[in-house]
């Protein structure tokens, strides 16, 4: 399976419930994956992609980060296609926005098809999350890819 989306980042306090993925993953139309409490969200280079990660830190951050991702039913040669689309629409920077921004229309990234489904998973997110659209940001793009 081949997953595309985004890395979402918000303060730990906002995450009252102590199963979000796994509760998440049962009925949600996105997946949710390593989620990191007190993490950091880094840049990865894979072949001549940039990409977001999370990673574990030392220093506890007071924020929690985690994929959320669709799946794409294309190749992974599309999916190469499309993530170099974004690294360009971001200047060859990780794109950084409020989730609010995707959701209402705003985002840098409304235009690339294959996203769609993520503003149907940021509302669903947002009815487990409190004030998520205001507080949340998301980094872009983050990919899966499962053998």
């Amino acid at each position: 399976m081949i997953y595309l989306g985004v890395r979402v980042e918000i303060n730990s306090k906002n995450i009252k419930d102590k199963n979000f993925q796994s509760n998440y993953n049962k009925s949600g139309s996105a997946k949710i994956f390593d989620l990191c409490e007190n993490g950091r969200v880094a840049l990865e280079k894979k072949n001549e992609l940039l990409l977001v990660c999370g990673k574990k830190d030392k220093n506890p951050s007071n924020l929690t980060n985690f994929s959320l991702l669709v799946e794409l039913k294309k190749s992974k040669s599309d999916l190469e296609r499309i993530v170099k689309i974004i690294n360009v629409l971001g200047n060859d920077k990780l794109i950084k926005e409020k989730a609010k921004a995707f959701v209402s229309g705003q985002s840098i990234l409304n235009n690339i098809i294959e996203l769609e489904p993520l503003k149907q998973a940021f509302k669903e997110v947002s009815s487990r999350i409190p004030n998520f659209m205001e507080l949340a940001w998301y980094y872009a793009p983050e990919i899966k890819i499962e053998e």
